[in-house]
């Protein structure tokens, strides 16, 4: 007769149970994308463009679809981008931060699409995060609704969307900053198969018996901006803008104005753009349990803001339409004063400049494009 000792079968199962547990996190944590932009490896390039640009967002919407190009095969690039304005009595400047690797890309790409902008490569402002003292603010938004509605774009206005948000931030005095930060990493097109059967889904909707409703015309619109939405790749992201000033009062006034000027891409019965949402769900809790505390529960707010956080599980998605809509360089049609232009033009070194390796007399240093 053959005994059962209870007690081996219960320390094996848990034994086999924290085995599967722990292996489970070192396979993760070994194929997890990155979340930072690591210190060591991260690039600031300070953008500005002459005030005469003409460029509309439609060649920041081609930028993005080259940046894209990183994603390869992958569902996911394991890299991500940010993209920056940076508010004071100073001015307003436009900044993209990457990794270095990507640094000659990105700027190839900005040059691609805006031959006349100047890109310097600068310190990393946002560094002082690490010991600031002043009173400071961080608000995160993201997209309200499900990732497959669509929020509303460039197309849709009639002036540049860029002229509300540089206008929020540009009465700033003394010691006062806003700085907006739009963190994105590049995905594959497997999110599009939430939203393409939520539309097959409408269309094949039926009444109490069993009949094909057509649908309302509102319905058709709704519709025709999630396919269009399905058309175009796609990137995470997340949207932090920071506020510092003398007083909380102060800081927060400016912060949401801010916040506030993020309110015209909202499309009626669609998305919007709002505060993101810290809801913990079954899936977030699973995943505590599973692999710990994550970096999203660790980082304090400046350190969110300062090493480019973006969680790997990150739910907000848009297309690059729906990006150049929110972040673009001006153009003329911004009339939004304090705004850092370019004020002289680099060109291209002239193809017979002399090398380091061929005899000539330096006269000079010039700083070509």
């Amino acid at each position: 007769m053959i005994e059962i000792n209870f007690s081996t079968i219960v320390y094996s199962v848990g034994g086999g149970l924290v085995f599967f547990l722990v292996l489970f996190r070192y396979l993760f944590l070994r194929r997890t994308v990155r979340e930072t932009i690591p210190e060591k490896d991260r690039v600031v390039l300070k953008i500005s463009i002459p005030r005469h640009n003409e460029k509309s967002p439609l060649a920041a919407e081609q930028l993005y679809s080259s940046l894209h190009g990183i994603v390869k095969s992958a569902a996911k690039s394991p890299d991500h981008f940010s993209f920056e304005i940076v508010a004071g009595s100073y001015g307003i400047f436009f900044m993209v931060v990457t990794a270095k690797r990507y640094k000659r890309f990105v700027e190839n790409q900005i040059f691609a699409q805006y031959p006349e902008a100047q890109i310097q490569h600068i310190r990393d402002y946002a560094a002082s995060l690490k010991t600031i003292k002043s009173p400071h603010a961080l608000v995160e938004l993201s997209l309200v609704k499900d990732t497959f509605l669509p929020i509303r774009t460039f197309q849709n206005f009639d002036v540049d969307p860029l002229a509300s948000i540089t206008g929020a931030i540009s009465k700033l005095s003394g010691k006062e900053q806003v700085w907006i930060q739009l963190v994105t990493r590049p995905i594959g097109n497997q999110w599009q198969s939430v939203g393409k059967g939520y539309v097959d889904k409408r269309k094949q909707k039926t009444d109490s018996e069993g009949q094909k409703v057509a649908l309302e015309s509102g319905e058709n619109t709704e519709l025709s901006e999630i396919e269009k939405k399905n058309t175009k790749v796609g990137f995470q992201f997340t949207i932090r803008v920071l506020a510092q000033g003398p007083d909380i009062t102060t800081l927060q006034a400016h912060l949401d104005d801010a916040v506030a000027s993020f309110k015209q891409f909202q499309t009626p019965h669609l998305n919007s753009i709002g505060p993101r949402s810290k809801k913990k769900t079954i899936f977030t809790s699973i995943r505590k349990i599973l692999l710990g505390r994550t970096l999203d529960d660790k980082l304090s707010v400046a350190s969110r803001f300062e090493q480019r956080f973006l969680d790997e599980k990150e739910q907000g998605i848009i297309t690059i339409e729906e990006l150049a809509s929110l972040y673009h360089l001006p153009s003329k049609a911004v009339e939004t004063p304090n705004i850092a232009w370019a004020m002289s033009k680099k060109l291209e070194y002239p193809l017979n400049v002399p090398t380091k390796e061929q005899k000539a007399r330096l006269y000079g240093l010039t700083d070509y494009r």
